[in-house]
């Protein structure tokens, strides 16, 4: 018996740990599929948005089906922008999904994976806004948190620079953050909407202030369609429904 005590204590210890990041991960439970009902709903109204503030949505793309069913997407808008004054382009994808799924897949695992080599470790990367506060009516600086890179294409030598982040609508004092682990930050079981913003890496060395110009202009009308927040969130299913 005193032999097999090392083996049983092993064995509970796994265990322990298996169930604690099943449930830290909510890899047990299904999600709230009445929030995730009524983002993917939004993300609709987002698809049909041509402009926001001075970029003009070029093209539309389309995710292939495996990329679809690989990612988790529940909806999703891939598209190119154009800022009007300047020429200057740039890529978008933005996804939602639970967030075992969409927490998962990132650049330095997709891109790499597609045959892109990504150059050094990702970068935080602080993007700040002034925004009314809607209980006080003041104005305060808020910050969005993103990973960035660059990734350089071996066949065609072209190099490219794409911030990456999610938001739950959960947390209003993030929002759009890049924790060093969205699925163990989120849950697994939480609707996550996940943005790539992409642009050559001479336009982010150039013009760094017209990315972070799109970054704000895009995702900021992106949250007033995707909110309200989680409570209003239930009600407004359970009326899509009926």
């Amino acid at each position: 018996m005193k032999a097999l005590l090392p083996i049983i204590v092993g064995f509970v210890l796994v265990a322990v740990c298996f169930i604690g990041q099943g449930l830290a991960t909510q890899r047990f439970t299904g999600g709230t599929s009445k929030q995730m009902e009524v983002m993917a709903m939004r993300f609709d109204e987002i698809r049909a948005r041509e402009r926001f503030g001075d970029w003009e949505r070029l093209e539309m793309g389309e995710l292939a089906d495996y990329e679809i069913k690989g990612s988790g997407s529940k909806n999703y808008l891939r598209a190119t922008f154009k800022h009007q004054p300047t020429g200057k382009v740039v890529s978008v994808l933005l996804i939602c999904g639970f967030g075992r799924d969409v927490g998962v897949h990132t650049p330095e695992r997709c891109f790499v994976g597609s045959g892109l080599n990504m150059q050094g470790e990702p970068a935080l990367r602080r993007v700040t806004y002034r925004q009314v506060m809607p209980d006080t009516g003041k104005e305060k600086q808020r910050a969005m948190l993103f990973k960035h890179a660059r990734f350089l294409d071996p066949e065609t030598t072209r190099e490219t620079d794409t911030l990456w982040a999610w938001n739950a609508y959960s947390e209003p004092t993030e929002r759009w953050f890049a924790p060093s682990s969205a699925r163990y930050h989120y849950g697994g079981g939480t609707p996550l909407s996940k943005v790539y913003v992409t642009v050559d890496h001479e336009t982010m060395m150039t013009s760094p202030e017209l990315v972070e110009d799109f970054v704000k202009a895009f995702l900021l009308e992106v949250n007033e369609i995707l909110g309200p927040e989680p409570a209003e969130f239930e009600l407004e299913a359970a009326a899509a429904r009926t």
